[in-house]
């Protein structure tokens, strides 16, 4: 892939021998030519896709904003991209974007009413204005420094973006799969469906910043998380009307005990350094797989007091 600038107003993007986004190319306005007004940043993944993020002038004398991935539009100031609704592109010079060794961009880009979101192809990963699981809210991301200040691993699990957090610049960490769910059977609670967990944050020990989320609890009822490194099956047990999914040396965050909201829902953020286990707490260490589960109160069909747990979730420590 090469810029190819000669002679003036015939700059254009050249991957594999094909021109793209010159004179009438794809997605600008028809007869009209252009130049990159800044100096567009560009990239390659292992896979040989390359990516273009720049500013266009046209022959009219607008100035628009364009990001390519290979020979095809990615996004272009004005237009609403694919998997967007009703929010269109921002004016920007240019976006801090990144390929992963599959192809899918990871990118930043503005959008209409001040928003700024963080993106994989059409999923949005951080959005400006919006409290996160850890509780502070992204005010800025920094989506049009000359470096990109964006990394992501070649998978596209992880990904990292500079900005502000509470008014505080800070480095923002995105795992996109921070835990797998755990194949034992969670049964309905007295809302009629089965309580869930959900780990969000980081699995990477030194960052400790790991959050379990439980949702459709019964509303207004305590809920206690409790954590094993072994998994099992145990139905009812105590009595409970759901199953446990954790095996031997079961620990309970008894300092994190908290009632559910109206909607059902409670967050415990855990410490990766003290982790409850029978007898100690223990440090969560690289290459660990915890397995967490909600155990939470509840009313049996005839209204007496019992329990139930949510469906277990696994996080692999990093």
């Amino acid at each position: 892939m090469f810029l190819d600038g000669a002679p003036a107003f015939e700059e254009r993007v050249v991957v594999d021998g094909q021109g793209i986004a010159e004179q009438d190319g794809p997605g600008l306005a028809p007869n009209s030519t252009w130049t990159f007004r800044s100096t567009p940043r560009v990239a390659i993944n292992d896979s040989s896709e390359s990516i273009l993020s720049g500013t266009v002038e046209l022959s009219n004398g607008n100035d628009v904003g364009v990001i390519y991935v290979g020979c095809s539009i990615l996004a272009i100031e004005g237009a609403t991209p694919n998997g967007i609704l009703f929010d269109p592109v921002a004016p920007f010079m240019r976006a801090a974007v990144q390929l992963t060794d599959a192809g899918e961009p990871i990118f930043v880009l503005p959008f209409a009413g001040g928003r700024q979101r963080l993106m994989a192809g059409p999923e949005t990963l951080i959005e400006t204005g919006v409290t996160v699981a850890t509780g502070r809210t992204v005010t800025d991301l920094f989506a049009t420094l000359q470096d990109g200040r964006l990394a992501a691993s070649s998978d596209g699990n992880t990904v990292v973006v500079a900005g502000r957090a509470d008014g505080v610049v800070s480095l923002l960490l995105v795992e996109r799969e921070v835990g797998a769910p755990v194949p034992c059977p969670a049964t309905p609670n007295s809302t009629g469906v089965a309580g869930a967990l959900d780990a969000i944050g980081s699995s990477i020990v030194a960052v400790n910043d790991l959050t379990l989320h439980a949702s459709s609890l019964p509303p207004q009822q305590f809920a206690l998380l409790v954590t094993s490194r072994d998994q099992a099956f145990t139905p009812n047990p105590g009595g409970s009307q759901g199953n446990l999914c954790l095996g031997v040396g079961i620990g309970r965050f008894n300092d994190l005990l908290a009632p559910s909201d109206t909607a059902g829902e409670v967050s415990f953020a855990i410490d990766l350094t003290a982790m409850p286990a029978p007898n100690a707490s223990l440090a969560a260490t690289a290459g660990e797989t915890w397995t967490f589960q909600a155990w939470h109160r509840d009313v049996t069909p005839g209204g007496a007091p019992s329990s139930n747990f949510t469906a277990a979730v696994a996080v692999e420590m990093r």
